[in-house]
């Protein structure tokens, strides 16, 4: 949602432990989360946070669950007729479509995704050696089904939707969509955690760019009762950047031919062994911040992956920054022509941890720092790759491919 919308009906607002006191409120969502302004009181909405998880709200026509909301404005004013109460709350997001009591216990049977790249990644076609064209997914019965052992299954879905304009003009709209169906039914936490991040972290290396969330669904599948759907309307990370309006996809799946579910399968393994430092990962890729913070966050993602992976034996950054490099130069052999890169990039973060340009070493300035940036970004990617098991003829080919669509070119050999 790209601006704050605001519903034409004024909702009722209750907490779940005094269902019969009722107020109205105004509700409106956009790109900064979800605000809801009540005129009436609620128990336990007052100067500071709420006490409750959710606050349940509904029309004439549709049902509102708003998770752990934050109280920013309260007063109220009393005269001889009534006492007034006016309350502000926000939250990161918002149910559509159904009334969840207890986040912590409500458990849904499969959700339904849709990303921002995810398309580029899952339409684009890939050409065998015979010029024989591959596809990845296609409309009707072209989904492609993977398997992940031990915890369920993912459905791409290719999706084209025909509109007529007032003037009988007809728009044809191509997207991708996944489902999730896990072995057992999640919390809207697990779902997040365990599944729409990792999805979202390969769509991020995938499409080679930002991505977002366009479309969540999470239903319930009831049993002697009618099953149930959910909306969810969050709001971005606040590092997320825009997404582009054009992908050079680093990762096309078609591209991956009969390997496809088991590369798939390889990077929910991997982005569960980085642990913490998956977080590190999404900004490294896709932040939205100064080249600095940039360099700041890829440097420690690589000393974090680097460990978790590959090495777990005490090993200084400039140590295994080098490896990373040496090992994306069996692909690329051109990157860090004057084997210097790995010192200058950790001379550089050190100099930026500690605040003090003036240490020993060189550090990255101007051109040269947006050239180690841009190295830096396509060394994990590389890795990264070579980690899912493509092999170093397939990982030469993509990267060129991708870099050279646009003006992103980090090396003069991505140029032919």
């Amino acid at each position: 949602m790209s601006e704050k919308q605001s519903l034409p009906e004024l909702p009722e607002w209750w907490a779940p432990d005094h269902p019969e006191i009722r107020a109205h409120g105004t509700l409106s969502v956009g790109p900064d989360g979800a605000t809801v302004t009540l005129v009436d009181h609620v128990p336990g909405f007052g100067v500071g946070n709420y006490s409750g998880t959710v606050l349940l709200g509904e029309t004439a026509t549709e049902k509102f669950t708003l998770l752990h909301p934050m109280v920013t404005a309260s007063s109220h004013r009393v005269t001889q007729e009534r006492a007034w109460f006016y309350t502000t709350a926000i939250s990161d997001t918002l149910l559509r479509g159904m009334h969840v009591e207890d986040p912590a216990k409500m458990r849904f049977d499969y959700a339904t995704v849709r990303l921002a790249g995810l398309r580029e990644m899952s339409l684009i076609e890939a050409i065998k050696p015979n010029r024989e064209t591959m596809k990845f997914v296609s409309p009707g019965l072209g989904a492609r089904f993977v398997k992940l052992p031990g915890k369920g299954q993912l459905v791409f879905r290719a999706k084209v939707e025909t509109t007529k304009s007032t003037l009988y003009q007809e728009t044809t709209e191509r997207d991708a969509e996944v489902e999730i169906h896990p072995n057992k039914a999640l919390t809207l936490f697990d779902f997040d955690t365990s599944w729409l991040r990792p999805l979202e972290a390969l769509t991020i290396l995938g499409a080679r760019g930002s991505t977002d969330l366009q479309h969540f669904t999470l239903t319930k599948v009831g049993e002697g009762e009618p099953t149930q759907t959910a909306t969810v309307e969050s709001r971005a990370p606040a590092l997320a950047g825009k997404p582009p309006a054009i992908y050079q996809p680093l990762l096309p799946l078609a591209a991956l031919g009969d390997e496809a579910e088991r590369v798939i399968g390889r990077w929910w393994r991997l982005y569960s062994k980085l642990g913490p430092s998956a977080g590190f990962l999404h900004a490294a890729l896709s932040g939205e911040m100064y080249l600095e913070q940039k360099l700041l966050l890829g440097m420690s993602f690589i000393e974090a992956y680097h460990r978790e992976i590959h090495d777990a034996k005490r090993r200084s950054l400039r140590q295994r920054t080098d490896a990373l490099i040496q090992r994306a130069r069996q692909v690329v052999p051109e990157i860090d022509p004057d084997a210097m890169l790995a010192k200058d990039l950790a001379d550089t973060r050190n100099a930026l941890a500690h605040l003090d340009k003036n240490m020993s070493g060189k550090v990255l300035d101007g051109e040269d720092l947006i050239d180690g940036v841009k190295q830096l970004r396509l060394i994990i990617e590389i890795n990264l790759l070579l980690d899912l098991k493509l092999t170093k003829a397939l990982v030469h080919d993509l990267a060129p491919w991708s870099y050279s669509q646009g003006d992103e070119i980090p090396f003069v050999m991505l140029q032919s």
